[in-house]
């Protein structure tokens, strides 16, 4: 005979098993949901930021400059290539804490910019000056830019997830010291990659001549070593307890070694005994860029292909701020760097050393003709 179906037993069919299921399922539709939501914002973000680092240039006048500079026209160069090397260590903050602002405890302890000519595959390196003041976004939770500070660029990496928000942040500074100017691309190395890159190629040949007894005895003033595991990053990281504890002590030491890994890295090319694909492959972990190792290889290979490109640095005065160093640019060689490594002159423009005759040209110098958005 049929068991009759009561409403007790249909409550019984709702067992504890069937209600964690759905508990579960609608737990991971909603974890689904903000993932989706997540990456639809980081997204956005990221497509803000680049549009920011893109500059203000590209102006729909084709008759108009993209700079002026004491009475001569500058348009944007089409066939360069800019890439954002950083050297991302750790530090101790001890600022105040805000509940609004995003912070994460790194830095940029080493920032060169690579310029390379598309055109004729030369390239040029600047190394920035850690303590070069400039104006830095405060980010928020959500990448949202809370005020514009002047302080050391160092610090720009540190707001933000530590991730690429942060290398992007990093990117906006250096485009507004070098006039507002596009960079196409960043790469943000860890510096516990320095021994990783530096022992893939055998080891880094240099002169000690600093006092490095405080920080690694092994590193004998006086003696020329090859560099090997945590010695090489004793020498490109090393200030405190080094000699005058500079940045810019340190900054030239770091060339030094910059200079001897590529004859060491180029050597080692050509002899077979390493790629540069598998040695970005093996530091990827290391790394974060918005290049792929393929494109990462395509550009630093370009760059190697050619002359040895001379590592130049800016000009400007250092000086010890409220706590810390601060390093401030020549605007004068400051702006003629920038000219040189970005712009050349406008076809319709004087050329350098002759004086300005065109009233466009002028009427651009003149601050009060000028749009009240490109000031902002």
């Amino acid at each position: 005979m049929p068991t009759k179906k009561t409403e007790s037993n249909h409550r019984r069919a709702f067992t504890p098993n069937k209600r964690l299921f759905f508990l579960i399922s609608g737990l991971v539709l909603i974890g689904i949901a903000l993932t989706i939501g997540f990456v639809l914002i980081q997204n956005w973000e990221e497509a803000k930021s680049a549009s920011i680092v893109a500059g203000k240039y590209g102006s729909s006048n084709a008759d108009e400059p993209d700079l002026v500079y004491e009475g001569v026209g500058y348009n944007l160069k089409d066939n360069i290539e800019t890439t954002l090397i950083m050297g991302i260590d750790k530090f101790e903050d001890t600022g105040e804490k805000d509940e609004k602002v995003s912070r994460n405890p790194s830095q940029c302890d080493f920032l060169t910019l690579l310029v390379t000519d598309k055109t004729t595959g030369n390239s040029r390196m600047i190394q920035l000056n850690r303590d070069t003041m400039v104006d830095v976004d405060v980010l928020g939770f959500f990448n949202d830019v809370i005020s514009t500070d002047k302080m050391q660029l160092a610090l720009a990496h540190s707001y933000g997830s530590g991730d690429r928000d942060s290398a992007r942040n990093a990117m906006r500074s250096v485009s507004r010291l070098f006039s507002n100017v596009p960079i196409d691309h960043f790469v943000a190395l860890t510096m516990d990659a320095v021994a990783n890159l530096n022992d893939a190629i055998g080891g880094v040949p240099v002169l000690v001549e600093e006092d490095f007894s405080k920080v690694d005895p092994s590193l004998v003033m006086g003696e020329t070593i090859t560099l090997k595991g945590d010695q090489s990053l004793h020498y490109v990281r090393g200030r405190t307890g080094v000699d005058n504890g500079t940045n810019e002590e340190r900054m030239a030491r770091q060339q030094k070694y910059m200079n001897s890994f590529y004859k060491t890295l180029a050597k080692a090319m050509d002899e077979g005994k390493v790629s540069m694909t598998k040695l970005l492959t093996d530091v990827s972990p290391y790394m974060t860029s918005d290049l792929s190792v393929n494109g990462l290889n395509d550009v630093l290979t370009t760059a190697m292909e050619h002359s040895q490109p001379n590592i130049e640095v800016l000009q400007g005065t250092a000086k010890m701020g409220a706590k810390y160093v601060e390093f401030y640019p020549d605007q004068d060689a400051l702006m003629e760097e920038t000219i040189s490594l970005f712009f050349e002159p406008a076809p319709s423009s004087p050329q350098p050393g002759q004086s300005p005759n065109s009233p466009d040209i002028q009427a651009i110098n003149n601050p009060d003709s000028q749009n009240t958005e490109n000031n902002k």
